[in-house]
């Protein structure tokens, strides 16, 4: 087998005899360390022998990792988003999740906690979404749900509107003694 782009790492030939094996590898440390299994794809080079894995055997252990953990995998993620026709930028706006957080859930960067997941879990409910969109004028009235960069602009305007306004209601503030 030939894999386009990939050399092998000790003597640099491009052919490959690419096999599954069943990866057991150590997640956490100390007391919380548990032993994980993935079926992973080890490239074994054709001319020298040498094995290694490659990117897929990572994006394969990390969805072992979140399964044991029991939260949605990047792969899910993107489906979600994918499946509710919004860009990342209109899913962060719409969710209230910041983009980079939600880049590096869909990327295998970091690994979602528990309150996030359970809330990607609720947003997989279509009605769910449209009760969020529902509550952004910008996305209410729109068919596609996808805003344009003006879109996102104009919340950008009003919540930098809202926190003007709270910090000069904050210097007008003043406590007064309960008698």
């Amino acid at each position: 087998m030939d894999t386009i782009g990939v050399n092998c790492p000790d003597c640099g030939e491009t052919e490959f005899t690419v096999s599954n094996i069943v990866d057991n590898f150590q997640y956490g440390s100390g007391a919380d360390a548990v032993e994980l299994s993935a079926a992973i794809p080890v490239h074994t080079c054709n001319s020298c022998g040498f094995q290694f894995t490659d990117s897929d055997a990572e994006v394969i252990r990390h969805e072992a990792v979140c399964n044991h953990l029991g939260r949605m995998s990047p792969a899910k993620i993107r489906e979600l988003r994918d499946s509710q026709d919004l860009s990342r930028e209109a899913f962060a706006a719409i969710s209230g999740i910041g983009y980079a957080s939600l880049s590096r859930w869909e990327s295998g960067h970091l690994i979602q906690g528990a309150a996030n997941d359970n809330f990607l879990y609720l947003l997989q409910s279509r009605e769910n979404m449209e009760r969020l969109t529902a509550r952004i004028p910008e996305f209410a009235d729109e068919t596609t749900r996808a805003p344009q960069a003006s879109s996102l602009e104009s919340i950008f305007v009003c919540i930098k509107a809202k926190t003007e306004s709270l910090q000069i209601r904050q210097k007008h503030f003043d406590l007064h003694p309960l008698h």
